[in-house]
């Protein structure tokens, strides 16, 4: 698989087009990072140009997507907790019928946080896989990717 057809993976379906990155950005990310693959799961891809040498295989991209989604979140759960992340002083106005209520900086940074970590757990299970068997069993994707996309859903549906 390319570099560029995992970065439009990863952007328009994993983290349904976000205006914080990009593809370029993700691709930027997957080449300056490709050790952290190696290191994973025993392998020496190296980059040419705009893709990885050998070319990646749909197990072993699936392990490098998760290593950059996984990144992705703690830089989120960071931006939330920063200086950047100040609440002001209020989180509820009631007024007659009507309730505004604002969700807490740190309560989205924990969402973050158990996604990264919820993200972590199955990269390790998976890269376990792949170095045992040089697989990952298919219903460790569709089990995690159906329990991420509902955690991801009820996350960003908090008013």
């Amino acid at each position: 698989m390319k570099l560029i057809d995992l970065s439009n993976g990863l952007f328009y379906n994993d983290l349904l087009q976000t205006d914080d990155t990009s593809v370029v950005k993700i691709l930027e990310y997957l080449k300056a990072n490709i050790g952290q693959l190696n290191d994973l799961i025993a392998t020496s891809y190296i980059i040419e140009g705009n893709e990885a040498s050998p070319e990646l295989l749909l197990d072993e991209a699936a392990i490098f997507g998760n290593i950059y989604l996984m990144n992705y979140y703690q830089r989120q759960q960071k931006n939330y907790l920063g200086a950047s992340g100040y609440d002001n002083d209020w989180s509820e106005i009631s007024e007659g019928d009507t309730r505004i209520k604002r969700t807490s900086r740190n309560e989205i940074a924990k969402n973050y946080r158990l996604l990264s970590n919820d993200i972590r757990d199955y990269l390790y299970k998976i890269s376990e896989s792949y170095r045992r068997w040089k697989c990952v069993p298919a219903s460790l994707h569709s089990e995690f990717y159906s329990d991420l996309a509902t955690d991801l859903t009820k996350t960003l549906q908090q008013p």
